[in-house]
């Protein structure tokens, strides 16, 4: 029994240790994105590369990886986004038989959504077909879906494919 009581003892204080570290993990990305919100970019990418190598594999280090790319689409440099945009495409894509959370799933159709939405505004638009054709198959009927559908179309407007963006768009 004083084994057992043991065994239990440190389970808790790992358990307390972990939960004091996603806190303070939390803090760190809110902190960041409060320094992003205020035009702090270098310090806020630099705790939120902290927040990513800190937390490998976490919700918290994907959400760090999004905030990163949608940064750096917001500044106008699709091809640096893009990295991390195709990293979490990688990453979050479900195993064969695999039911991720509802969370991950969701995260994972944003970031096919951005992936294909900066090889757009990069004018990459034959680059983007595939991103957006996978989040059309994984997203159903979903807004996902619809905003694919869209750029798709836009995509094909681009390339002066009238009738593939008159078909896509009439999908939206």
């Amino acid at each position: 029994p004083v084994l057992a009581q043991d065994a239990d003892t440190r389970s808790s204080r790992r358990r307390a240790v972990a939960s004091s570290v996603d806190r303070r993990a939390g803090h760190l990305f809110d902190k960041a994105m409060e320094l992003m919100e205020y035009k702090q970019y270098e310090r806020g990418l630099a705790m939120l590369n902290t927040v990513v190598r800190d937390n490998q594999g976490s919700i918290l280090a994907h959400r760090a990886n999004m905030a990163m790319g949608k940064h750096f689409l917001d500044q106008g440099k699709p091809k640096d986004a893009l990295n991390y945009f195709m990293l979490l495409t990688r990453v979050l894509a479900p195993e064969p038989g695999d039911k991720p959370s509802e969370e991950l799933e969701e995260l994972f159709r944003e970031s096919l959504y951005q992936a294909g939405f900066a090889q757009y505004q990069a004018g990459q638009y034959a680059a983007a077909f595939p991103l957006f054709r996978r989040l059309t198959e994984v997203a159903g009927k979903s807004k996902w879906a619809n905003m694919a559908y869209f750029y798709i179309g836009m995509s094909h407007y681009n390339l002066q494919n009238w009738n593939k963006a008159i078909d896509a768009l009439s999908l939206v």
